[in-house]
């Protein structure tokens, strides 16, 4: 499925969660969580600047040798950009710096990458999609333990290409104490300390292709019968029950912690190097989704750092086959600005 049915599909589930949320919501006069827990902030839109790195690396197992590996990876990019919040939707865009220099040994890598957010006081929906064409092969002793010393450069696969599709939607059970919004997007303030379990559903999709085969011909003969694989394309469903925590220090600092780990059915499709020739491996798959920030929330303003590490396993009877690793590190400041009537919040 191309990219233009995701997004056809990732607008239709945005649409319905939001609309479903806002039923549940839609009387305000009193407020259905407690304020002494949480501050929100209405009629503000958040605007901020960030500094985003975004990396990936696959791992190509031996099957018959799970400590043999070939380890892919992109060309890390450091980029800029900004961010934007108001009411339910929070939206996150980064470009290239003209002055960001890559390391010319592990080539050039080009990519694409979109983050969005729907969160209401009970539901939460986020969305990745990420594309990176350009790797190199990270661990150069599995061709040749003396590899600098006959090249300069790492072993370099322009051709290769990574697409990613996840999504996940999230129903809060504390959603009275804790706020998901002041964790994820700093839309809203967590006055106290609270966490919350949640439990929801998720769907990722990862294909990973080039044009030859992704092992050297020179260690061919040790990957077994996926030595010629040139194509590996992966869908995920599964369910996820998780827990998300942030600990507020003196009522503006705060720092924020989630682990939401995820279990289900995956199928995952080789592409070999004979040319209409694949094979399909249906199994039990897992995932985790963890997260990490720190920072400074205030009335008016807030900063800080945040990561978020995804892993998902592509095992096949028991062995390894790929593992795929997402991590995003984010340093940002915002400021909040009114745009309609004053917010009711309380003022702490």
């Amino acid at each position: 499925m191309n990219l233009q049915w995701w997004l056809f599909i990732c607008f239709l589930h945005i649409l319905l969660i939001n609309r479903a949320s806002s039923h549940v919501d839609s009387s305000l006069i009193l407020p259905k969580y407690d304020t002494n827990y949480v501050g929100k902030y209405r009629h503000k839109v958040n605007l901020s600047l960030l500094t985003l790195t975004r990396g990936l690396n696959v791992k190509l197992y031996n099957r018959d040798n799970s400590r043999q590996f070939l380890e892919y990876a992109p060309n890390d990019l450091a980029n800029f950009g900004f961010g934007f919040c108001y009411k339910w939707l929070s939206l996150e865009a980064a470009f290239r710096s003209p002055f960001d220099k890559l390391n010319p040994t592990k080539g050039e890598t080009d990519q694409f990458s979109l983050r969005a957010n729907v969160i209401r006081q009970k539901f939460w929906s986020s969305l990745i999609i990420a594309n990176y064409q350009g790797f190199y092969l990270s661990n150069t002793d599995v061709v040749d333990k003396q590899w600098f010393e006959k090249n300069k450069n790492y072993p370099l696969r322009p051709d290769m290409r990574t697409r990613t599709f996840y999504i996940v939607t999230n129903y809060v059970f504390n959603h009275k104490k804790f706020s998901v919004m002041a964790s994820v997007n700093n839309f809203e303030r967590q006055i106290k300390s609270a966490g919350s379990f949640i439990m929801g559903g998720a769907f990722t999709q990862y294909g990973f292709d080039g044009d030859s085969s992704f092992v050297p011909l020179k260690v061919k003969e040790n990957f077994s019968e996926k030595s010629t694989v040139k194509g590996i394309n992966t869908k995920f469903i599964a369910v996820n029950i998780g827990y998300m925590y942030t600990l507020v220090i003196k009522k503006r600092y705060f720092a924020h912690v989630a682990l939401i780990p995820s279990i289900g059915l995956k199928t995952t499709r080789y592409f070999y190097q004979t040319p209409q020739i694949s094979q399909d491996d249906n199994s039990i798959g897992a995932a985790a989704d963890t997260r990490f920030s720190l920072g400074y929330n205030s009335e008016r303003a807030f900063g800080g750092i945040g990561v978020q590490s995804i892993a998902l396993n592509s095992n096949s009877n028991g062995k390894k086959v790929v593992d795929y690793g997402y991590l995003s590190v984010k340093l940002f400041y915002g400021r909040r600005i009114s745009i309609g009537k004053k917010s009711k919040t309380k003022s702490r």
